[in-house]
């Protein structure tokens, strides 16, 4: 911007703010919650009917921001994340963010970026990063329930729109969308002074502000075009293969892998494992039963094959949901707490990384009964799970437990309890989803490799599967499965594959060229749940000179570009990049 611009230093933010920012004078994050609700009418544990959505939206129009022409107005909403989770007629649902209005109810998670002012109704443990409205060094905040200041922009007890959750849960209802929130009126007060000599500048700073690191080129096919990129950092899923083509292809329970076409579906197991699958699923069919709504497309595959099997409707009416605590990267996990109608006892069902449920069990199910689980029996599951994974397979482990009564009394209210911990759990078995290639993409890594570009390939996955998966492809070939790091020899190899516990190793190698993983032509990493993975790895290559780049999600790739501190260049859909100022690029 200040290259083009005609400016030679970066903007101090700092200086502009108090012109920028408008301190609000709503009181929306002060009044009782009770006063709020009939405010907004709205129902703050149940959000909106369907019906009355459709008619705030039609009233209010679109939740979009204010003066902007068209390029701009489709920047910004490709740039914001497509979703949020709104509570519907008292279920949860995925919404596009355009179509957020006053009074939803909504749920929050890391990595979100907050799609409109919220006011939190609970949280647990929430940060959230406000540079794009502050800009200032110490931009991540916490946040609470309760109100902390005059001003909507400095309360804890809210949630603008365009910052960005880095950790934590949030549930809070929606009080400002598009032109009535703190940025809308922001740009706003940018375009009323518009006519003044320094007004372009200063929009321009704001479009960054707002948009800080959230800048893409569409697919890895333009990355493959620079010739002055050493090294650049890409996950496996949804660059390498298709999310949205993924289907479970085999099943572990009661000691055997099987086929979903030839599986066991009368086992007792069986049965357990698709009700835990189910249940802590936040996906469901619309109302036309055709459409799915849904979180990822990881629970879109498990949600449809256990459609194939299960009522869903008449599972979920016996087994009431009660709590819902979405998937964390910090905690690799996701849970929920329902009511067996039968029992009139309450059910944990768990999904996650297979390593980390199995941790948290002491029992696996056996033919429908619960056997303590021995150490041959871990060894086991752990070997089935690599199995599967050298298959090239996404595994999701699932288990339960039906909680204790003298932990959680059969009246336990879950608005205002918290499960004290995920232990003793009864293992279920593995869902193993296949990963199908995208058409061409050995092409476009071949070229990235001939300008010699090192890949690094990351992804929640594990090493197994990522290995399997690049292998297949023809790019990725004897590959080194390394614990300390050593080379062959003392010129490069060609592939190196490890698991992301092993990062603080591989990032002490002093040296890019010999006896070190850096120095492979492909370097795969799995099991890379945090931003914070890719950040030391950014630092470290920065530090020896080289140039990376980097593809990833725009919501969670944001943060990781402010906090490794490197330039980064502006990307629309349809220009050019500028490669004498690219230092760094987040592509999605």
């Amino acid at each position: 911007i200040n290259a083009e611009y005609g400016g030679s230093a970066p903007f101090d933010y700092s200086n502009c703010l108090s012109e920028l920012v408008m301190t609000s004078v709503e009181d929306e994050h002060r009044i009782p919650l009770e006063d709020l609700a009939k405010r907004l009418s709205t129902n703050l544990k149940n959000g909106l009917s369907n019906s009355e959505r459709e008619k705030r939206l039609n009233k209010s129009g679109l939740n979009i921001l204010p003066h902007i022409d068209a390029k701009e107005q489709e920047y910004w909403e490709t740039a914001l994340p497509n979703t949020t989770l709104v509570r519907i007629d008292g279920e949860l649902s995925r919404v596009l963010n355009r179509n957020l209005v006053v009074g939803d109810v909504v749920t929050l998670i890391e990595g979100d970026i907050v799609g409109a002012d919220i006011r939190i109704l609970s949280c647990s443990n929430v940060t959230v990063d406000m540079s794009p409205l502050i800009g200032y060094e110490d931009s991540i905040k916490k946040r609470g329930i309760k109100c902390t200041n005059e001003d909507q922009l400095n309360s804890e007890n809210m949630l603008l729109a365009s910052s960005y959750i880095v950790s934590g849960v949030a549930n809070g209802v929606v009080v400002s969308v598009g032109a009535s929130t703190i940025m809308g009126r922001t740009l706003g007060s940018v375009e009323s002074v518009k006519k003044t000599p320094p007004s372009k500048r200063v929009q321009l700073m704001i479009y960054e502000l707002a948009n800080q690191a959230r800048i893409w080129v569409k697919n890895p096919d333009v990355l493959s075009r620079f010739n002055h990129l050493d090294f650049l950092i890409t996950p496996t899923a949804g660059v390498v293969t298709f999310l949205s083509k993924m289907v479970v292809a085999n099943i572990y329970f009661d000691g055997t892998v099987q086929k979903t076409s030839g599986s066991n579906t009368s086992s007792p197991t069986f049965q357990n494992l698709l009700r835990a699958c189910l249940l802590v699923n936040a996906s469901k069919t619309d109302s036309d039963r055709k459409t799915i709504i849904t979180t990822n497309h990881y629970e879109t595959a498990l949600y449809n094959f256990v459609l194939k099997f299960k009522n869903v409707e008449e599972i979920r009416e016996q087994h009431p949901l009660f709590l819902r605590v979405p998937y964390s990267r910090e905690t690799n996990v996701q849970y929920s707490i329902h009511k067996d109608t039968v029992s009139n006892r309450w059910l944990l069902a768990v999904e996650g990384l297979p390593e980390t449920v199995l941790e948290k069990c002491s029992h696996v199910m056996k033919n429908g009964e619960e056997c303590v689980m021995g150490e041959e029996e871990m060894k086991e599951c752990i070997k089935q799970m690599e199995n599967l994974c050298k298959q090239g397979e996404t595994v999701y482990a699932f288990a339960h437990q039906y909680l204790p009564d003298s932990l959680y009394p059969r009246n336990t209210s879950w608005e205002s309890t918290q499960l004290k911990s995920l232990e003793n759990l009864c293992f279920l078995g593995y869902l193993s989803m296949e990963n199908p290639l995208k058409p061409d993409i050995e092409r476009t890594l071949i070229r990235l490799q001939s300008n010699q570009t090192k890949i690094i390939f990351t992804g929640r996955e594990h090493p197994l599967a990522l290995k399997a998966i690049l292998s297949s492809v023809g790019v990725v070939s004897e590959i080194v499965n390394q614990s300390h790091f050593v080379s062959p020899s003392t010129t490069a190899f060609h592939g190196v594959c490890f698991s992301g516990n092993l990062l603080p190793v591989a990032l002490e190698s002093q040296n890019l060229l010999e006896n070190s993983p850096w120095a492979a032509e492909s370097i795969i990493i799995g099991r890379v749940t945090k931003v914070e993975s890719k950040r030391q790895i950014i630092e470290y290559l920065k530090k020896k000179g080289k140039t990376v780049g980097i593809i990833g999600k725009r919501a969670a790739d944001a943060l990781l570009l402010k906090k490794s501190r490197s330039g980064h260049c502006l990307q629309r859909s349809g220009t050019k990049l500028h490669e004498r100022e690219f230092r760094y690029c987040c592509c999605g």
